[in-house]
């Protein structure tokens, strides 16, 4: 795992260097050499190097920045930006050292002159919209065809929401200090960010138990534990899926394959009667117990739920269930049911149970366990009274507050999924890409979900956001011999065969 820093903990990591005893400059200088290695490494073209410089310290990287390109023969010109009363202490230092460089200061941006751009204008600090001169020179920049490099962060993006400031730097790479901000991976800014490459230059990053923010990355998988060779299907858990309305059995037929493709040792699934027939074909390591949508009575459900509750040791109520009388009738006797601490069992609520809920006529809530919400942008409206524009333009604070006033785990899902966990962990998930908007995506999340919790979950790892994680990666296999549209949810359970750890 490793840290997401807000802006605010950024400076504060940046002082706690000071006081260790670091010098500002020291740092400038590791930031500006870390810059210039990326660049070489990555094989840029730099015949021709412009930097643009602001007024603050991330000016005064850019023009460290210009200066060792010089120290190594290779020619860069600066423009600077901002009052040079206002100029920061260390930006003086920097182009003081410049002048002995024989470095040009440019008063106008050409285009076409340069193969490569370095964007040292605004650090991650940027407050108010960009206007001016400088929207103008950006808006070149993004439509000039050079390479182009933000230092620490694209300027014009909100190092904590992503939110584009008046207009950004459109960037090929960000090289960014210590720790990746929430606005390089939260969309837009992460359209803007390019390939990031986070580098080590010396500031401490500790634990914030107060607030923290992650991303989950491949290597943690190895944390979890192998399967157990002596096990048999019971030992790796049996999964309850309350899933699909009349002749929708597409949902519950995705999200129990993923699960079983998770390495689940057995799935009952209850449905409606008209769908046994082709989960029976399509699935048939399932057990599927049906009721019918006419006749069904709430006898007859209670008995059906009460069975599946006695034999299982996990659920997911909701992908496909509807939302009619009959399927409001399943929610609250599941409800009822489960809520009996003889019988509590994990829950991932899913699709139709959450707009159910979002009504407000069903106590779902259970202290006893920490159950999951998977709520995509437009259920998360319905659940909060919120406009998805309100909810998108703060995805970790929407997050972060319901899973804590409802003590559960909430998996937020957009472009960029936020999970929360009720004591104030959250985990931004940087896997996935466009080929998971496809219809069943979700079922397949709330599988694979359900099948990590009852497989890893005494493990104390953060498990759910795992889950996220390995589902995003889905996608990215998908589409690596393919379109992104033209994977389908039905492809991605298959995958999990590739991956070894399960």
């Amino acid at each position: 795992m490793r840290r997401i820093l807000t802006v605010e903990e950024m400076s504060s990591a940046d002082k706690s260097a000071v006081c260790f005893g670091i010098p500002s400059l020291v740092l400038m200088e590791r930031a500006a050499l870390s810059v210039v290695e990326e660049i070489v490494n990555h094989g840029l073209d730099t015949s021709s190097i412009l930097v643009l410089c602001g007024q603050g310290n991330n000016g005064g990287d850019g023009a460290a920045i210009a200066r060792i390109f010089a120290e190594r023969g290779i020619k860069s010109e600066i423009m600077l930006f901002g009052n040079p009363d206002k100029f920061s202490e260390q930006l003086k230092i920097q182009l003081h050292i410049c002048e002995h460089y024989d470095i040009n200061i440019v008063k106008k941006y050409e285009p076409e002159k340069y193969t490569l751009v370095i964007d040292a204008i605004f650090g991650i600090g940027l407050h108010r919209d960009i206007s001016g001169e400088i929207y103008e020179v950006i808006t070149k920049v993004n439509n000039s065809g050079s390479a182009v490099v933000a230092v620490d962060i694209s300027s014009g993006i909100s190092g904590n929401t992503g939110k584009v400031m008046g207009c950004a730097v459109r960037a090929d790479m960000t090289v960014t200090f210590a720790a990746a901000k929430t606005g390089h991976y939260l969309y837009p800014g992460a359209g803007y960010t390019g390939e990031l490459v986070i580098k080590d230059i010396g500031i401490p990053v500790g634990d914030n138990e107060k607030n923290s923010l992650y991303n989950i990355e491949e290597s943690d998988f190895n944390a979890l534990p192998k399967r157990d060779e002596t096990g048999n299907k019971s030992t790796f858990g049996k999964l309850l899926v309350i899933a699909g309305s009349k002749d929708i059995f597409g949902a519950a037929y995705l999200c129990a394959k993923a699960a079983l493709k998770c390495g689940i040792g057995m799935i009952r699934v209850i449905t409606e009667k008209s769908n046994k027939t082709a989960l029976n074909t399509l699935l048939p390591e399932a057990f599927v117990d049906t009721y019918d949508e006419k006749k069904a009575d709430e006898e007859k459900i209670e008995n059906l739920i009460r069975t599946g509750l006695i034999w299982a040791d996990g659920v997911v109520i909701g992908p496909g269930l509807g939302t009619d009388i009959c399927s409001e009738m399943i929610l609250e006797t599941f409800l009822k049911l489960n809520s009996r601490k003889d019988c509590m069992l994990p829950v991932v609520f899913d699709a139709d149970a959450l707009n159910m809920i979002a009504k407000g006529e069903f106590d779902w809530k259970f202290d006893e366990t920490l159950n999951v919400v998977t709520p995509h942008i437009g259920e998360m409206s319905r659940l909060v009274n919120k406009t998805v524009s309100e909810i998108k333009e703060d995805l970790i604070g929407t997050a972060k507050k319901f899973a804590y006033e409802n003590n559960v785990i909430c998996v937020l899902k957009d472009a960029r999924t936020v999970v929360a966990y009720p004591k104030g962990d959250v985990f931004v998930n940087t896997s996935g890409c466009s080929a998971l908007a496809t219809a069943g995506s979700g079922d397949v999340l709330s599988g694979i979900i359900a099948a990590f919790r009852l497989r890893y979950m005494k493990t104390g790892l953060p498990v759910e956001a795992m889950a996220v994680y390995l589902h995003g990666a889905l996608g990215n296999i998908a589409s690596k011999d393919a379109s992104a549209g033209s994977v389908t949810a039905s492809e991605l359970p298959e995958i999990l065969n590739q991956i070894n750890f399960l």
